[in-house]
């Protein structure tokens, strides 16, 4: 029998012997449970429970963090001794908190991301089609994702290519879907947007959309290259947006973008009022209480989209030529190299590089 139990002869010795002294004997008393009779056998071990350390609510202890910039876990600590003088010290306090986070919060977004702090945006692998009304020919397009990293409030679109243009279309439409502008923009490393990265260096941006972040007054941090941690945020969302948002359309036809991108705003809106599985509340609520409040306002002037173009040498008739056009230039600059910055509707020039 104590082969079978898996029990040695001692342990069933002592257990005996707790039971002699409790006065037990077999049969236990109707209704008694096992929390009962392990009380009666084991009564210091039922002491000691009933007089626990106080465990913190880890949740609002990772919310907190999130929410404050300057707020460490040492300073969370200090506030939990000071309501629990008899509390955890401070490495097992620690440990306590990772634990939580290991089991609680998605393995590839575990960071701790500050309260809009930044903003990740990525393509999709996986792309939806469009059908062309009057040749029935379908067409793939791209699905912009974008995820703001503190609340994984997240945002999506189709856009028909990857260049600058729609890049930068999309990155605006972002912006103005959250209503204020991140401390950072992290994107991966597209020509769109990353013209070289390497490391130890400063990275050369494409010029259209520096003149983007320029205009948000919004910073840049590259995904390195081949360190896919560096945008887990928003590969979560991409798969997010695959499972949850593209999934339920898979069996819709769309004959334009503008249709597919009023059904995917629908999708998004809902997955963001979503519950999240190992948290408490939802996307929605998330960025309302932490994301939002710390962005900074839309510029007052809208965004306008700008092309360069390449060198031109300013001609004897101090004019240069854009597109077809010719544009006057101080006669000052004759012979100099100049650039142009198109934009809708103005045309700006720019002396040397």
């Amino acid at each position: 029998m104590y082969k079978i139990q898996g029990v040695g002869r001692g342990s069933v010795s002592r257990i005996l012997e707790r039971a002699t002294v409790a006065n037990l004997t077999w049969p236990l008393p109707d209704g008694m449970t096992d929390a009962e009779l392990e009380a009666i056998l084991y009564p210091s071990t039922a002491r000691s429970a009933s007089t626990q350390r106080p465990v913190p609510n880890w949740a609002e202890v990772q919310l907190e963090l999130t929410k404050h910039r300057t707020l460490t876990l040492a300073q969370l600590w200090k506030e939990y001794t000071a309501a629990h003088p008899k509390g955890y010290q401070y490495s097992r306090y620690c440990d306590l908190y990772r634990s939580w986070c290991a089991s609680h919060m998605d393995p590839v977004i575990r960071h701790t991301h500050k309260a809009g702090d930044r903003l990740f945006v990525d393509y999709s692998g996986k792309k939806p089609c469009v059908v062309d009304p009057d040749t029935g020919e379908m067409r793939t397009v791209e699905l912009f994702v974008a995820v703001l990293g503190a609340s994984n409030y997240l945002y999506a679109e189709t856009i028909e290519t990857q260049k600058a243009r729609d890049f930068c279309a999309s990155v605006r439409r972002t912006l103005e879907f959250l209503g204020g502008v991140p401390r950072a923009i992290v994107p991966d490393n597209l020509k769109s947007a990353v013209i070289q990265f390497k490391k130890d260096d400063v990275p050369v941006l494409n010029e259209s959309f520096r003149d983007l972040t320029e205009h948000y007054q919004v910073g840049v941090l590259p995904a390195r290259p081949k360190k896919p941690r560096d945008k887990s945020a928003v590969e979560a969302g991409v798969l997010f947006a695959q499972r949850q948002i593209l999934a339920p359309l898979r069996n819709v036809t769309f004959f334009s973008l503008q249709e597919l991108n009023a059904a995917i705003l629908e999708q998004v809106k809902a997955f963001n009022l979503t519950p999240f599985q190992k948290m408490p509340g939802t996307r929605q609520r998330r960025f309302e209480e932490v994301d939002r409040p710390a962005l900074r306002p839309l510029p007052t002037n809208p965004y306008a989209y700008g092309a360069w173009t390449g060198k031109r040498k300013v001609g004897l008739d101090y004019h240069v030529q854009i597109e077809k056009h010719f544009y006057s230039v101080p006669h000052r600059y004759l012979g100099s190299s100049v650039r142009g910055l198109i934009r809708q509707g103005t045309v700006e020039i720019y002396l040397g590089d």
